[in-house]
C-alpha cells in the first residue's frame, strides 16, 4: 500500500512537471509567433516583392487571432527616386485562430489606417506598376503556389495619403487623399498565395491612385502649368 502510494505521488509529480513544461513552452511559443512571423516577411518579402521589405515587429495572441503590425515598409524598384512604395505605421488583423495550424491560414479582418503611397513614373507606368508586376510573377511560380495559402475575408485601407511625382508633370511631390479602399473574400475559398493575395490589393490600390489622380485639379492646374514653364525655358534659350 505504501508503495503503490509513492507511485501515485511520482505519478502525479511527473504528470504536473509535464503539464508545467508544456504551459511553459506553450507560452514561449505564443510570445515568439509574431517574431517568426516578422522574421518571414524581412525574408521572403523581398524574394517576392523584388524590393527592400521589411516590418519593425509583429504581434500575435494566438489563443484570441488578434494581431497587430509595426513598422511596415515597402521600398521601390531600382531607378526611382523615392525611397519607398508604401510605409504603414501600424495595421490590426484578425486572424482564426484554428487555422494558424492549417495549410490555409484565414484573417477575418485586416484594418490598414493611414498608409503613405508613393506613386512616380507616369500614369500607365510607375513604381507601384512594376511592384505588381513582380508579385504576379512570383504568384504564378511553382515555389510561391506550393507555399501556405492564405483568405482574407474583409479587408479595409482608410485615410491612405498618395505622393505623387509624375514625369513631366510634377517637379516635386504632391499629396492626395484616395478614398476608402474595401475588398473582401481575397483568395476566395481555397485560399491564395501570399504574392497573390498582395497583388489583388496592390492592384486595388493602382486603381484606387489613377482615379484620384485623373480627378484631382490641383494635379492638373500644376502639371500645366510646369509644362508651361518648361516651354517658357526652351523658348528663352
Amino acid at each position: 500500500m505504501k508503495m503503490k502510494s509513492q507511485f501515485t505521488r511520482r505519478g502525479l509529480w511527473i504528470g504536473g512537471m509535464s503539464l508545467f513544461l508544456v504551459t511553459i513552452l506553450t507560452i514561449l511559443l505564443f510570445r515568439n509567433t509574431g517574431s517568426f512571423i516578422a522574421t518571414a516577411i524581412n525574408q521572403f518579402g523581398p524574394q517576392v516583392t523584388e524590393v527592400e521589405t521589411r516590418v519593425d515587429a509583429v504581434y500575435l495572441n494566438p489563443l484570441t487571432g488578434s494581431a497587430s503590425l509595426r513598422g511596415f515598409f515597402l521600398g521601390n524598384p531600382k531607378g526611382y527616386e523615392s525611397p519607398s512604395a508604401v510605409e504603414v505605421s501600424s495595421m490590426s488583423l484578425k486572424v482564426v485562430p484554428s487555422s494558424l495550424t492549417t495549410s490555409t491560414i484565414v484573417l477575418d479582418r485586416v484594418d490598414i489606417e493611414s498608409p503613405v503611397i508613393t506613386w512616380e513614373g507616369s500614369l500607365s507606368e510607375s513604381n507601384l506598376s512594376k511592384i505588381e508586376k513582380n508579385l504576379s510573377s512570383s504568384a504564378n511560380s511553382k515555389e510561391t503556389q506550393s507555399t501556405r495559402k492564405v483568405i482574407i475575408r474583409s479587408l479595409r485601407v482608410e485615410n491612405a495619403i498618395l505622393r505623387v511625382k509624375l514625369k513631366g508633370l510634377t517637379k516635386e511631390h504632391m499629396e492626395i487623399s484616395l478614398p476608402t479602399i474595401d475588398m473582401k473574400n481575397i483568395g476566395g475559398t481555397d485560399g491564395a498565395s501570399a504574392a497573390d493575395a498582395a497583388s489583388q490589393v496592390l492592384n486595388q490600390v493602382l486603381a484606387k491612385s489613377a482615379f484620384a489622380l485623373k480627378q484631382s485639379p490641383d494635379l492638373l492646374e500644376k502639371g500645366l502649368k510646369n509644362v508651361v514653364d518648361g516651354l517658357k525655358g526652351l523658348f528663352k534659350k
